[in-house]
């Protein structure tokens, strides 16, 4: 195999504004079509490969958070709904396999198990995968598929050791595509995205189709999904020029309150135990922003900071603030527990150590670059500072945010909030601020 991740470039569903302005400057249709799949270069020896699937392995179940297949190179909006029918069979198959993919089957048995589901998808029956096969592959919390036939059928073919199979070799490549070239695994919340409202077939052609038909220049289709960073962008044909455009956003800015006098009460050959305490903690608070249907901006040595969008298609999907006060909730007490546990491990116990949480929605501008997504604006910088403003075990929001919140939230969970004084960075002295507090600890006992 001659295939290398950093040979490839980015794809519809992550260019950057600079990127896009390049391809601006040169609108042949060939070049546009291979922003639709940056794999379209890559071959494996001696099979062809059809499709591949990767699965997010949850507690329950398993999510198809991956999807590729050779056709997606030619995707257009107006294609979707009947002319993509090859692109649209196998993503079917896709999603079926998920229910199965703990058996790894063979693709016969998997035509058999979902006959009643595939069907529909399938306009020339099962023989249409005649001759295919599939091979699947385990790379930690996801496991992969692919179909793939033999592109010698009548040529004899050695036993290779599994290790140096094209097959497996083509599962990994896919892994680490995902994983290291793409801004989703790391930073959106597909698990989520996945069980709410996105489970059925046209659920996953929004989720795995609909951002790589996206063009900045073209209207699309109503009700498109995009992700957020690219419904930040727009194009304007005529005068050649691409621009940001911000969109509402709830960003949550979580700090670790007195980390830095945990870590001096260690002693010297102590000190190692800290980092995988903060690692812990880190790790616990991306958890609640994906489980929330959240994404990750960044680490801030002892914090984090999460935005919520609307994904405007979800089915009963909660609104993105509620969402992000959800998350903080969870944020609270899940890092309580770990604070309690490294107690054991301090000189002196420490009252404060814990999380403090700031809230904010407003207008943001969404950035991919370099396989990372960012967000930066007003919803940002005022979380910031309302998070400055929490106290530990609690959530700061603002004044408006709370006004939000009595549309979405009952009158009891309102009662739980106290109003706080506060002045902010920029105000003058004689300007007094105030904001809402939340005391999680003070809630649950209460509940």
């Amino acid at each position: 195999m001659a295939n290398s991740l950093s040979n490839l470039g980015s794809g519809a569903d992550n260019c950057s504004l600079a990127e896009w302005a390049d391809h601006l400057r040169d609108l042949s249709p060939s070049r546009a079509q291979t922003l639709r799949d940056p794999l379209r270069s890559c071959s494996f020896r001696g099979e062809t490969i059809h499709a591949v699937f990767g699965y997010y392995l949850g507690p329950d179940d398993a999510s198809l958070v991956y999807f590729w297949e050779p056709d997606l190179v030619r995707l257009r909006w107006s294609r979707l709904e009947a002319g993509q029918q090859q692109t649209l069979s196998f993503l079917a198959l896709g999603v079926a396999l998920a229910s199965l993919q703990a058996e790894r089957p063979s693709l016969s048995r998997a035509l058999a198990a979902t006959e009643d589901r595939l069907s529909p998808h399938l306009p020339s029956g099962p023989l249409q995968f005649a001759g295919l096969e599939i091979c699947w592959g385990e790379f930690g919390e996801t496991r992969f598929a692919c179909v793939y036939g033999d592109s010698e059928p009548t040529k004899a073919k050695s036993v290779a050791l599994p290790s140096s199979s094209p097959r497996l070799e083509c599962l990994a490549f896919h892994h680490d595509f995902l994983h290291f070239r793409s801004p989703l695994w790391n930073s959106a919340p597909m698990h989520y995205l996945c069980r709410n409202g996105m489970q059925t077939i046209v659920g996953h052609v929004r989720l795995h189709l609909h951002p790589r038909c996206f063009l900045p220049w073209d209207s699309g289709v109503k009700d498109a999904f995009l992700w957020p960073w690219q419904r930040c962008l727009q194009g304007d044909l005529k005068l050649k020029e691409v621009s940001y455009r911000a969109i509402e956003t709830t960003s949550l800015v979580f700090d670790l309150r007195k980390s830095t006098m945990a870590m001096e009460q260690l002693q010297k050959y102590d000190l190692g135990k800290y980092s995988p305490f903060l690692e812990d903690v880190v790790r616990a608070a991306k958890s609640a922003i994906f489980r929330h249907g959240g994404f990750f901006d960044k680490e801030t040595g002892d914090g984090v900071v999460g935005h919520f969008v609307s994904f405007g298609s979800q089915e009963c999907e909660q609104p993105a603030d509620v969402r992000a006060l959800d998350a903080a909730i969870d944020i609270v007490l899940e890092v309580a527990k770990i604070c309690e546990c490294f107690q054991d491990q301090l000189t002196f116990g420490i009252a404060n150590l814990g999380a403090a949480i700031g809230i904010h929605t407003g207008d943001a501008v969404w950035i991919s670059e370099r396989n990372q997504i960012r967000a930066i604006g007003e919803s940002v910088v005022f979380g910031a500072r309302l998070c400055s403003e929490a106290t530990v075990n609690s959530i700061f929001i603002s004044n408006n945010q709370f006004v939000r919140y009595r549309s979405t939230r009952h009158a009891t969970m309102l009662e739980t909030f106290e109003r706080k004084s506060y002045k902010g960075k920029e105000s003058p002295e004689s300007v007094s601020l105030y904001g809402y507090e939340l005391d999680v600890f003070r809630k649950q006992a209460g509940a």
